[in-house]
């Protein structure tokens, strides 16, 4: 069997933590090497790895000063071995055959990355992590793939779906000190890779709506960074994939919207005006421009199409819009 190395960041899961571990070590695919990195969480995590280090001679543990998910995915890459690589969110479960079927994939297509899809589950709800799933998928077309990454909801830019040839990470690490990191490193990987297969099974489980996740508070950081990481990704897919080029002009219509969406919402006027949301309010109309109205009208959800049109038209409409909604509600 091939090596197949699975890296975990951990902070603050130690209520999740024990499923999550146990997803992994009992996967029917055996040869792995569990790294858990411990990044500084101040709860029992880092207890409950060694725990299960001293249960499972796979499991290597590393604890280190908190530096955030993509510090702690770098450092597990630097200790992995295997011949691939796959992530986990500590919080998340794994169909008990993800591993199993997404390395057959690889040796089926001779892909260096396989994708599958994920389901959502809402914390404190019961998962059947041995489901029927059958050993299928086949190799699909990088436009293809680069259309699931960023319009996809059920694959998207989640890494966690991938199996990954290790070699593809050479030279390309996830940006320290940045959130939205997936978004940041996957179209890289993508890009580089010659080969990519795909399976619809949903052999991943993605825990939402949980207290404390890192994705449950949008700050301003994030929303600076989700900016970055977007334009990133479009301003080097729109060049390169010019068949798919409305689906990619798609994406980041819908991710400049977004942010904006929750700029007014969350009361972060101050940032209105700011040099990196200015900048990238050009490239949000060249996109929109360049999105065919067919795919607007059917890739996105009627009220983020209102959204972005009125953006479109004024950024003043829109802010003064927002403004508009919030002195009814407080009068109200």
């Amino acid at each position: 069997m091939e090596k197949v190395s699975v890296i975990v960041p951990i902070y603050k899961v130690e209520k999740y933590l024990r499923d999550c571990l146990e997803s992994i070590i009992n996967q029917s695919y055996r040869d792995l090497e569990i790294i858990l990195i411990d990044d500084g969480s101040p709860d029992n995590s880092g207890g409950i790895a060694d725990e299960y280090a001293g249960k499972d001679s796979r499991i290597k543990v590393i604890h280190k000063q908190n530096g955030g998910v993509a510090g702690a995915r770098n450092d597990g890459l630097r200790m992995a071995t295997g011949k691939y690589v796959t992530f986990v969110d500590s919080d998340d479960i794994l169909h008990l055959r993800q591993y199993e079927i997404l390395h057959s994939l690889i040796g089926q297509t001779g892909a260096d990355i396989a994708t599958c899809e994920k389901q959502d589950f809402v914390d404190g709800t019961l998962v059947d992590l041995k489901t029927e799933c059958e050993m299928r998928g086949s190799e699909i077309s990088k436009d293809d793939a680069i259309v699931q990454m960023v319009c996809n909801k059920d694959v998207g830019n989640y890494f966690m779906l991938r199996m990954y040839k290790i070699e593809l990470f050479d030279g390309i690490q996830f940006p320290e000190g940045k959130v939205y990191e997936d978004v940041a490193t996957l179209y890289k990987l993508v890009d580089r890779a010659k080969k990519i297969a795909y399976t619809d099974q949903k052999l991943y489980f993605y825990r939402v709506a949980r207290e404390g996740a890192i994705t449950s508070n949008f700050t301003k950081k994030k929303l600076q960074d989700s900016l970055e990481a977007y334009y990133a990704q479009y301003s080097f897919l729109k060049e390169k994939y010019k068949d798919v080029k409305d689906y990619i002009c798609l994406a980041y219509v819908k991710s400049y919207t977004s942010a904006m969406e929750k700029m007014m919402i969350n009361g972060y006027h101050d940032m209105y005006d700011q040099e990196y949301v200015l900048n990238r309010y050009g490239d949000f109309k060249e996109a929109f421009d360049n999105t065919s109205e067919q795919v607007l009208m059917d890739n996105l959800e009627p009220y983020r199409l209102n959204s972005s049109a009125i953006l479109y038209r004024s950024r003043g409409l829109y802010e003064g819009l927002f403004d508009s909604i919030y002195e009814l509600k407080n009068k109200n």
